[in-house]
């Protein structure tokens, strides 16, 4: 077995010596006219293949003989694939009729490169003398000839004169035998358009389209409904103060900015594409940027998005958040449904969120806000359903069979609501909304007190916590472990616990120092060790790196602070969800077993930072073994019951 000039291999026989002959002439042809290396490698692979063929089947060769090979390799090779190799065989069978291969099998495989007119190479070469790689310019040259004899055959004269319906062309017509080839194209047809942005200041848009990823996502004009392009020429002049420059200019520092809050690569390359096929609508329209023609483009883009256009919007209202500011807050949520507040009509839906504003201005906590708004609300969708037009309409009937009607499981419920509802009437009094100034009174926020049984960790359920904070190993294990010893071995609310900052801990004292968020109270406490070495494990091997000041924060970009729910869902993971109480069983549980441990009432008070000692009163309760040190006889009492049978 030998191996010819051509790499490809030959045995003897006459036909043979022949067929390889004549490749070989095919071979030199092409490369005296410098033909590109995937043709060459494109015909040695077809003949070789045939030769193979006509070897194993002892046949010499002919035209017919080869085409009926051709057709048996069809269903194993591409179509682009089986057209090459159909004419590598007409090229091959001019020569054995002619002795060389016809003009009409030459036009097909000249290679793009030479087909291209004088301005488009001249443009493609100022690209490539920008490329410092010879080996890189090769590729690139073969690359962007392609797509440059695309555009050459679409009558363009000249990179400037592409619009992005050549593009959607190009991508739409565009084929290869696999994605990654078909990606290598497209890639080289992104520089060559971003260079010539530089150069020639052709839209940047262009470089974007060229891209499939988001060539699905791109609406074209011409493809909108007429409603939607009417919207967008109502918006037009308007968003023409925030030209696309600007837009443009301000993507680079909204990247910059959700880097600043660390946010993951993936979240970032989302919204880099959704600015970009942004940028690509507002271009194509002729607008500026203006966070209505967003939001129109999003609800026509919406079905193609699937369950992704949340994130989408999220994007946009972020991105108008840092144009406005400067800068983004990552924890905000932009809702995208309407609230209960908003569906009110105007005439109490204005008053509601007047009253809700001065509570903010209050200082108010979002969680006194948020029941102040839900119970204003509750109480406005009662008064529409009966029929009342305005404040001024309403009556002490009206609220007694408010108070009837209300649905509520325990008395507190209902209480905690009329108390918010009387606060809104007292303002509506104070400002004239209401012609009865002592109307509040009809809603009564009374109710007796209720006693409950105090529930408290046992022995097994505090072993069973003991063993999962000595097991813990994720980052969310030993941020539960952390957060659940704090409250058992220390005491502290759940609201408390979410609050540590670092500045609260002195480690050379091993104290931490709080402000207690329900009662405002200044309150110092030893930290015990078991304590200290779990903040320790979590600061070291779980908390993600960040600047919150707070110990404990989401492990997932924003990063910010927990909220108390988080307490209450450690313990119950720890228990199987077998807890009574949430995470104030915790507490109770420290201060359960300070009592049993002997420690005074005064210690217990301080060291749960109440102001007296009378909410510690109920922990005697749990205490049996004290209890029973203070039993003493009916006898010792001097209580005689009369009666009963004579001892004999």
């Amino acid at each position: 077995m030998e191996i010819n000039d051509n790499g490809i291999k030959i045995s003897g026989g006459g036909s043979m010596n022949r067929y390889d002959q004549n490749v070989k002439k095919v071979m030199a042809f092409l490369k005296d006219r410098k033909y590109a290396p995937s043709t060459l490698y494109t015909h040695k692979s077809c003949y070789e293949g045939l030769r193979s063929h006509l070897k194993q089947t002892k046949l010499e060769y002919s035209f017919d003989e080869a085409l009926s090979w051709l057709e048996c390799r069809s269903g194993c090779l591409g179509k682009r694939q089986a057209a090459s190799y159909r004419h590598c065989l007409a090229q091959l069978d001019d020569v054995y009729r002619f002795g060389s291969i016809q003009s009409v099998h030459l036009l097909y495989r000249l290679p793009p490169y030479r087909m291209l007119s004088d301005q488009l190479l001249h443009e493609l070469h100022m690209f490539l003398d920008s490329i410092e790689t010879e080996n890189m310019r090769q590729n690139l040259r073969i690359y962007c000839s392609k797509f440059l004899l695309f555009l050459q055959e679409a009558k363009i004269s000249s990179i400037a004169e592409t619009t992005y319906v050549h593009i959607n062309h190009f991508l739409n017509d565009d084929s290869h035998q696999t994605r990654k080839s078909q990606d290598a194209y497209e890639r080289a047809a992104r520089r060559l358009l971003a260079f010539h942005h530089r150069e020639s200041g052709i839209s940047i848009g262009l470089s974007y389209t060229c891209d499939k990823q988001m060539s699905p996502h791109i609406q074209l004009p011409n493809e909108m409904p007429d409603s939607a392009i009417e919207e967008v020429t109502r918006l037009r002049s308007e968003s023409l103060g925030f030209p696309l420059s600007k837009y443009h200019d301000a993507i680079d520092g909204y990247m910059d900015c959700l880097k600043k809050h660390r946010y993951s690569k993936n979240v970032i390359k989302h919204a880099k594409r959704t600015c970009r096929l942004l940028y690509l609508f507002f271009d194509m329209h002729g607008t500026g940027y203006s966070l209505e023609l967003s939001l129109l483009w999003l609800s026509e883009l919406k079905h193609a998005l699937g369950s992704s256009w949340k994130q989408t919007r999220r994007v946009l209202m972020q991105f108008n958040q840092f144009t406005m500011l400067g800068d983004i807050t990552p924890g905000k949520v932009f809702r995208y449904k309407d609230t209960r507040l908003s569906k009110l009509p105007g005439w109490c839906r204005d008053k509601v969120a007047e009253y809700l504003d001065i509570r903010k201005k209050e200082g108010m906590a979002k969680s006194t806000i948020d029941m102040a708004r839900s119970s204003c609300v509750r109480f406005c969708n009662f008064l529409i359903a009966q029929g009342i037009p305005s404040f001024h309409d309403i009556e002490a009937r009206h609220l007694v069979l408010f108070n009837r009607s209300d649905p509520h499981a325990t008395a507190e419920g209902k209480s905690a609501y009329n108390v918010r509802i009387r606060m809104f009437l007292e303002y509506l009094e104070e400002n004239e909304l209401s012609d009865k100034p002592l109307l509040h009174l009809a809603l009564p926020c009374q109710y007796a007190d209720k006693e409950r049984v105090m529930v408290v960790l046992n022995g097994d359920e505090i072993a069973k916590i003991v063993d999962f904070c000595h097991s813990s190993q994720t980052p969310y294990e030993l941020r539960r472990s952390a957060t659940v010893l704090i409250g058992v071995r220390m005491g502290l609310r759940a609201s408390d616990v979410v609050n540590i900052k670092f500045s609260d801990i002195d480690w050379p004292k091993q104290t931490l120092s709080i402000v207690q968020t329900k009662t405002l109270k200044a309150l110092t406490l030893p930290l015990p060790v078991e304590v200290a070495n779990s903040i320790y494990r979590y600061v070291k091997d779980g908390r993600p790196h960040s600047d919150s000041p707070y110990l404990f924060t989401h492990h997932k970009v924003p990063y910010g602070k927990l909220g108390r729910s988080t307490c209450t869902q450690a313990i119950q993971s720890m228990l199987d969800g077998n807890t009574c109480g949430g995470f104030h069983t915790a507490r109770r549980t420290f201060a359960t077993n300070l009592l049993q441990g002997g420690v005074g009432v005064g210690t217990i008070v301080e060291s749960l930072g109440h102001s007296t000692d009378g909410t510690v009163n109920k922990y005697l309760s749990l205490d049996e073994k004290g209890m029973r040190l203070c039993a003493i006889s009916l006898e010792e009492a001097g209580i005689l019951l009369p009666g009963g049978c004579p001892n004999e």
